[in-house]
């Protein structure tokens, strides 16, 4: 029902004269959803003009940068990263504005404790002191046997869009240069959906094959601390 919803959106949108960022953004993701550009496209490059200036004015009253140039968001910006990375959006620190605040306000939530619903803090040492840490790196990588480690930590290790175009590059790491490890927060897919949906592919079990580790980390999936 993306046409209704885009006309609910839209609305609500004009009722809040351009003020309600969410309903505004959702109007023009349902719209693009059912490819209504309007006549000869007009709509569309309103659509654009409009997901531009929400993020530009949401980047400028919800983020703001110390004197160490370390950057937080009071909140997450209305588009979602997903809508914005096919936006044909020619200012590309929009689009890092979105994936931005959406990666620091995930990582917020993600330490909420549900019973005091306070911000649980990080363990010491964390986040990693880069340069601290490099004098260990470069004496690592002066071993004839080093090996750069690659993580990949995603919760759609399964049979989802994403890895149907991402499943096969595992397979083209220099085993020889490369340690691919893979921390999979999400379960697999049900066999009756392999066997039938599917026909026998599954896509994770490709993933498994060609990483060198593969850790089921479905337990810590809603801790991101201890993962």
């Amino acid at each position: 029902e993306y046409e209704d919803c885009a006309d609910f959106f839209e609305l609500s949108c004009q009722k809040s004269k351009l003020k309600l960022g969410p309903s505004c953004a959702n109007a023009v993701y349902c719209r693009n959803m059912i490819l209504d550009w309007g006549f000869n496209g007009t709509q569309f490059d309103e659509d654009m003009h409009r997901v531009a200036q929400i993020t530009r004015k949401e980047a400028h009253a919800r983020r703001s940068v110390n004197s160490e140039g370390i950057f937080q968001w009071d909140r997450d910006t209305s588009v979602h990263p997903h809508m914005m990375l096919s936006y044909p959006i020619d200012e590309l620190m929009l689009k890092r504005y979105v994936a931005e605040s959406t990666a620091f306000m995930d990582e917020k939530l993600a330490r909420v404790d549900p019973k005091t619903m306070q911000l649980v803090p990080l363990p010491n040492g964390l986040p990693y002191d880069m340069e601290k840490e490099r004098p260990g790196f470069l004496a690592n990588a002066a071993d004839t046997n080093f090996k750069i480690k690659i993580g990949f930590v995603a919760s759609g290790f399964n049979s989802k869009a994403v890895l149907y175009l991402s499943h096969d590059m595992f397979r083209f790491f220099d085993k020889s240069k490369f340690e691919v490890h893979i921390f999979s927060v999400g379960p697999p897919d049900n066999p009756i959906f392999i066997e039938h949906g599917m026909r026998g592919v599954d896509w994770r079990e490709r993933v498994m094959a060609n990483a060198d580790h593969f850790h089921d980390m479905q337990s810590l999936k809603d801790d991101h601390v201890a993962l």
